[in-house]
């Protein structure tokens, strides 16, 4: 193809070609010939160009969240000289990098490094790279894909956050406002339940699954203070603008955070079907967070109703959501029979009263503007712990 001079020079013998029939002057002939001349030989010459053999691109670290720095190393390895030509990478959406080849490399390795500052949140492919060889002329290029996509997870902005809510365990006497720190799944038998994408097949519990005609896992017990649930209904109807729902992402991708590093077994819903991804899928549930939009069409309801029948139960129910409306409040009375404590956060802009039914059944709600730090909004939920009674607990 034609680069940019080429296409003054094509431009040039247009114009000539017009003033030799307008003026008669063979000179303006001549040199449109001579242009034209220079065009062919340049196509023929950049299509003999020889072109690299090897392409490498390496991401670190390829999982960052909102606001941070990746850096891309490229390397490629030339069969010829390069003199002349460029190379192309970059990630769409968030930055396009090019390197001009100096005369004279030869075979020699080339490598670059670039850094993306990463934001907004996604899941961003990386290249593919473009390599532009050109003619001596600088008339022509030509255009040659090198190396597969990379990928580039972007996580939202996690918000540092304080305490765990006081729950009750199984023994009504005891109150922790700690989890137990051990890893999900301990050494009793706890029940049995459908498989989920992600569950370990060593749990297979054969004899139930040909039974069954599905395949039936094995769930050994977890301990109860440790398990929470962090519930964010996506639907589009009640976020009224993309700041509100990413402010109700960033708080749900900070609650799940707190939990899992302050040793919870969190599961977690986010619009899909059936229940909650166990806490070895936590990178799959942020990975999900990083590329979440909002629902035109979904009724959380279902789900909710789904993950009870299977015994969905524990310690914390983390409820985020956007303006509260029937759909959410039949969620919260389908779930909050089974937890000990109850989070809601209503990420909207209406008035504090909109959460009132919440707090009348002894959830711990609050409204989250936009604005509002989430550091800042999980202190007034927890707040609202020290003086509410759980849900679930009887009074």
């Amino acid at each position: 193809m034609l680069s940019t001079r080429g296409w003054a020079a094509a431009g040039t013998v247009g114009a000539l070609c017009v003033l030799w029939i307008a003026l008669g002057e063979d000179e303006l002939l001549g040199l449109a010939l001579f242009l034209i001349g220079a065009l062919l030989t340049g196509k023929i010459l950049s299509r003999r160009r020889r072109h690299p053999d090897r392409f490498t691109r390496s991401i670190s670290p390829g999982q960052v969240h909102e606001g941070e720095t990746a850096s891309i190393q490229i390397q490629l390895t030339p069969s010829g000289p390069l003199g002349g030509a460029w190379l192309e990478d970059g990630i769409p959406g968030l930055g396009t990098v090019r390197f001009a080849i100096g005369p004279g490399n030869g075979t020699t390795p080339l490598s670059a490094q670039y850094q993306v500052r990463c934001r907004p949140r996604g899941v961003y492919q990386v290249g593919p790279a473009v390599l532009a060889v050109a003619d001596p002329f600088g008339l022509t290029e030509r255009h040659q894909t090198l190396g597969e996509p990379g990928r580039l997870v972007v996580f939202p902005t996690v918000d540092a956050l304080a305490g765990f809510p006081t729950v009750r365990g199984q023994d009504p006497a005891v109150h922790a406002s700690k989890p137990s720190f051990s890893p999900r799944g301990g050494e009793d038998f706890f029940t049995l339940r459908e498989y989920r994408s992600g569950d370990d097949l060593r749990r297979v519990h054969w004899p139930s699954s040909a039974k069954r005609d599905e395949l039936m896992i094995r769930q050994l017990e977890t301990p109860w203070r440790s398990r929470a649930l962090v519930f964010f209904d996506p639907r589009q109807s009640t976020f009224p603008t993309s700041e509100v729902f990413e402010a109700a992402v960033r708080g749900t991708a900070s609650i799940l955070h707190h939990f899992s590093a302050g040793g919870y077994a969190p599961e977690v819903w986010l619009g899909g079907e059936g229940g909650g991804i166990g806490t070895h899928s936590y990178s799959s549930a942020m990975q999900q967070l990083a590329g979440i939009r909002p629902a035109p069409v979904l009724d959380s309801r279902v789900a909710a109703s789904r993950m009870r029948r299977q015994g969905s139960s524990g310690g914390t129910l983390a409820l985020i959501i956007g303006t509260p409306d029937d759909i959410h409040l039949a969620v919260f009375q389908t779930l909050a029979r089974a937890y000990r404590r109850v989070l809601v956060a209503a990420v909207t802009d209406a008035s504090d009263s909109v959460v009132d039914p919440f707090r009348r059944t002894g959830a711990s709600a609050v409204v989250v503007p936009a604005s509002m730090p989430w550091t800042e909004a999980w202190n007034l939920l927890m707040r609202g712990t020290w003086s509410t009674v759980s849900a679930g607990s009887p009074v």
